[in-house]
């Protein structure tokens, strides 16, 4: 090994980092009343996060987003709005899918988002970087156990986000 982290290490952290971002953008709008969430909850799922199975966790992630995939590479801000709950079922009890639907869906009085266009680019490039990551693991997985997720179809995948693989 070269000292680079596996696809599954990478994917860990990175989905780890995601939610510790999406519980920064809780706790801003939990301070201006667009949450109901105690940003306590999200600290008690990173527990429960680093806890879990790196496979599982992978594997969960590429079941319940691959069909999604061009809607992401897009940036479809529906995308989030409608599947974030099922996309982040193990943390459901916690309300990390809600989370990521205020964070697209909150409106000040006047109809301007509360979460700024920069911190919702920073969700896109944090969900980017899982599926692409995603797209390698699967990849190299394949060449052990040529059937690992085949409903993923690799070319189509990595053409779409611009990887070679």
């Amino acid at each position: 090994m070269n000292g680079t982290p596996s696809p599954l290490d990478r994917h860990n952290v990175t989905f780890i980092e995601t939610i510790e971002f999406v519980g920064e953008l809780n706790e801003k709008l939990y301070k201006r009343n667009y949450s109901n969430l105690n940003p306590n909850a999200v600290h008690m799922g990173l527990v429960f996060l680093k806890s879990m199975d790196k496979m599982s966790l992978i594997d969960h992630f590429i079941e319940r987003t691959y069909d999604f995939w061009d809607q992401v590479v897009k940036q479809e801000e529906r995308y989030f709005i409608k599947y974030a709950k099922d996309i982040f079922q193990e943390l459901d009890g916690l309300g990390i899918g809600d989370i990521f639907v205020n964070c697209f869906t909150s409106k000040d009085s006047a109809g301007n988002p509360i979460v700024d266009k920069e911190d919702r680019d920073l969700l896109w490039v944090y969900f980017g970087a899982l599926i692409k990551i995603s797209i390698n693991h699967i990849n190299q997985t394949r060449k052990s156990n040529p059937s690992y997720h085949s409903k993923v179809n690799l070319e189509t995948s990595a053409s779409m986000w611009k990887m070679k693989i």
